[in-house]
C-alpha cells in the first residue's frame, strides 16, 4: 500500500477545500443568473471567459517569478485569502441586491483568484511525488479524488439549503455560497499553515547552477520536443470537458426540467464516480501507460457527447450522466500525470503555469461556441443539441492530433 504523508494529505485537503465554493458556484451561480436573473447562458459564459483572459495574461508573470523565489506556500495564502474576500463580496452583491453586472464581475474576479491559486499549488505535485519516492499519476489521482469529494461534500452540505429547509436570507440557491465559501477557507488552513516545502528539494538545483532570470516564456519549448504538441491537445480536450461540466446544470435544466434537489443528487453521484474513477485509475497507470488511456478516455467522451444530445428518458439520462462520472476524473488525473513527465527539468513552475493556462484557454472558445449556439437556436432540445454535438468534433480533432504524434507511446 503506497504511504500518504502530511505534506500530501495537506496538498489533496487544500484541493478537497478549494472544491466546495467552486462547485456551488459552478451549479448555482450559473442558474441564478440564467434562471433567476432572466440573462442569456453567455451572460455567464463571458464571465468565465474573461477570468481565463485575465489569468492568462497574468500568470507568466506570477509563475517565472515563483522559479526565481520559490514562495509556494506564501503564494498560495496570499490567493486564497484574496479569493475568500471575493467570494464575501459575490455573496454581499446578492444579499443587497447590487446591479447584477457588479455582482457578475466581482464573481469574475473571485474565479480569477481561484485559478492564480493554483499557480502555486499544482507544481507541488512534482515536489510531492518525489518525496513520497512514488509514481506522478499516483499523486495525481489521489488529487483528483480529492478535489471530486470535495465538490460532493459542498454539495451535500448546501443540499438543505437548495431544498428550503433552511433558509437564512431568503435567496434561494443563493443561500448556498455564504456557507460552502466559509467551509473552503477552513479547510484551506492547514496546506496555508502546516505544509512544510524545502524548496532546494523540490527543484534540485545547486546555488548559481541555473539563472531562471534569462528564462523566456517560450524558452520550454525549446526543451521538450512533445511538450508544444500536448499543450494542443490538452487545449481541446479541456475546451469539451470544461464547458460541458460548467454549462451542465443548465443543460439539466434548461432540457429535462429537472429541479435543483434531483440536480445536486445526480452531480453528488457523478462526483463520487469521479473521485473513485479517479483513484482507481492511479493504480492502472504504472501498468498500462498513462499515454494509451488517455487515447481510450478521448474515444469514450467522443461518443458519449451526441448520447447526452440524444437522449430523451430519465433513466437513460441518469445512465449516461454516472457513466461519464466515473471517466471524468481519471481524464483530468491522468492528462496531468503525462504532463509533469512531459516538463523539462527547472522549469517545473513555468510548464505547471502553461497546464493551467490551457485549461483556461479552454473556456474561453468552448463556452463561446456553446453560448451562441443555444442563443441562435433559443429551442433548448435543438440548440443544446448542437451545442452537445460540437464537443465531440473539437475531440476528435484533439484525438488525431495525439495519435499522430504520440504513436509510439501508444504503441
Amino acid at each position: 500500500m503506497k504511504r500518504i504523508n502530511k505534506n500530501l494529505f495537506y496538498w489533496v485537503l487544500y484541493d478537497f477545500a478549494n472544491s466546495i465554493a467552486f462547485i456551488n458556484l459552478l451549479v448555482y451561480f450559473s442558474q441564478w443568473i440564467v434562471i433567476d436573473k432572466g440573462l442569456p447562458e453567455l451572460a455567464f459564459n463571458i464571465s468565465i471567459v474573461v477570468s481565463s483572459i485575465m489569468f492568462i495574461v497574468s500568470s507568466f508573470y506570477f509563475s517565472k517569478k515563483l522559479d526565481q523565489n520559490k514562495k509556494f506556500i506564501e503564494g498560495i495564502r496570499d490567493t486564497t485569502i484574496l479569493n475568500f474576500i471575493f467570494y464575501l463580496l459575490t455573496f454581499f452583491a446578492i444579499l443587497l441586491n447590487f446591479h447584477i453586472y457588479i455582482t457578475i464581475t466581482l464573481f469574475t474576479f473571485a474565479i480569477y483568484l481561484y485559478l492564480l491559486s493554483f499557480i502555486y499549488f499544482t507544481p507541488l505535485l512534482v515536489y510531492l511525488y518525489r518525496e513520497n519516492n512514488t509514481d506522478s499519476g499516483f499523486v495525481s489521482g489521489i488529487g483528483q479524488a480529492g478535489n471530486s469529494l470535495g465538490q460532493v461534500f459542498g454539495l451535500l452540505v448546501t443540499l438543505p439549503f437548495v431544498s428550503g429547509q433552511i433558509s437564512l436570507f431568503g435567496l434561494g440557491r443563493a443561500e448556498t455560497f455564504l456557507p460552502s465559501f466559509i467551509l473552503t477557507f477552513l479547510f484551506s488552513i492547514p496546506m496555508l499553515y502546516f505544509f512544510k516545502l524545502d524548496a532546494h528539494k523540490y527543484t534540485e538545483i545547486k546555488e548559481g547552477a541555473f539563472d531562471f532570470t534569462k528564462i523566456n516564456g517560450l524558452e520550454i519549448f525549446k526543451h521538450s520536443k512533445f511538450f508544444g504538441i500536448f499543450l494542443v491537445v490538452y487545449i481541446l480536450l479541456g475546451d469539451a470537458l470544461l464547458t460541458f461540466s460548467s454549462n451542465f446544470s443548465l443543460y439539466l435544466e434548461r432540457v429535462h426540467n429537472i429541479v435543483d434537489t434531483t440536480k445536486a443528487l445526480m452531480t453528488i453521484s457523478i462526483l463520487l464516480l469521479s473521485a473513485f474513477g479517479a483513484f482507481a485509475f492511479s493504480f492502472f497507470t504504472e501498468k498500462f501507460g498513462d499515454y494509451k488511456l488517455l487515447f481510450l478516455l478521448i474515444g469514450f467522451w467522443i461518443i458519449i457527447f451526441p448520447c447526452f444530445a440524444l437522449v430523451a428518458d430519465f433513466n437513460w439520462l441518469l445512465f449516461l450522466t454516472l457513466l461519464a462520472g466515473f471517466f471524468f476524473g481519471p481524464t483530468w488525473s491522468v492528462s496531468r500525470s503525462i504532463f509533469s513527465k512531459l516538463i523539462p527539468h527547472n522549469f517545473e513552475s513555468q510548464g505547471f503555469s502553461f497546464y493551467i493556462i490551457t485549461e483556461r484557454i479552454a473556456t474561453i472558445f468552448g463556452p463561446l461556441v456553446w453560448g451562441y449556439l443555444t442563443f441562435r437556436f433559443p429551442n433548448p432540445s435543438t440548440g443544446y443539441g448542437y451545442a452537445l454535438s460540437s464537443l465531440s468534433i473539437i475531440l476528435l480533432v484533439s484525438l488525431i492530433v495525439y495519435y499522430k504524434y504520440f504513436k509510439q507511446e501508444l504503441a
